[in-house]
C-alpha cells in the first residue's frame, strides 16, 4: 500500500530521494551521508503493519537491482556516532510510531564501506521500510 512517507535528501522533506548511490573513491575509506524518513502531510502517523503501534518500524537496505555491490556495504544508524558500531547490512530499528511533518522526520545516517570494492559509482541501492500502515 502506498503512503505519504518517503525518504528525503533534506530535513525539510522537500527533496524526495529515489535511489541511494554509493560512491567508492580510492583510498578515502568509508563515506557518510544522511537521509530523512518522513511525510510532509499533516496529521499522519506511520506504524509497522505486523503489529501497529507495538512492533518497531525497521529500515533496511534493498540491493535488488544493484550491480557489483551488496547491502552489506552499507551501515545504518540513528546518529553519526552510532555508525561506528552499526552492523553492515543490518536493518535499523525505529520507534513503533512516527509522526508526520518536518519536525517528525527521522535522520538516518548511512555509511558506505570501501572494503574490497573498486573505485566507482554504484547505483541501484535503495532504503525501504518493513511493511507499514499510515493513518
Amino acid at each position: 500500500m502506498s503512503t505519504t512517507w518517503k525518504f528525503h535528501a533534506d530535513a525539510g522533506l522537500t527533496v524526495p530521494l529515489t535511489t541511494r548511490g554509493a560512491t567508492i573513491a580510492h583510498g578515502l575509506g568509508p563515506t557518510d551521508a544522511v537521509v530523512y524518513l518522513g511525510s510532509s502531510a499533516a496529521g499522519k502517523t506511520l506504524r509497522a503493519a505486523s503489529a501497529p503501534g507495538v512492533a518497531a518500524i525497521a529500515v533496511e537496505v534493498d540491493a535488488t537491482g544493484a550491480v557489483g555491490i551488496t547491502a552489506a556495504a552499507l551501515s545504518l544508524a540513528l546518529s553519526v556516532g552510532g555508525l561506528a558500531s552499526a552492523t553492515p547490512g543490518a536493518a535499523l530499528t525505529l520507534p513503533a510510531v512516527l509522526s508526520s511533518g518536518a519536525g517528525g522526520a527521522v535522520a538516518i545516517y548511512v555509511r558506505t564501506a570501501q572494503g574490497a570494492l573498486a573505485q566507482a559509482l554504484y547505483a541501484g541501492l535503495k532504503l525501504r521500510t518493513v511493511p507499514v500502515v499510515e493513518s
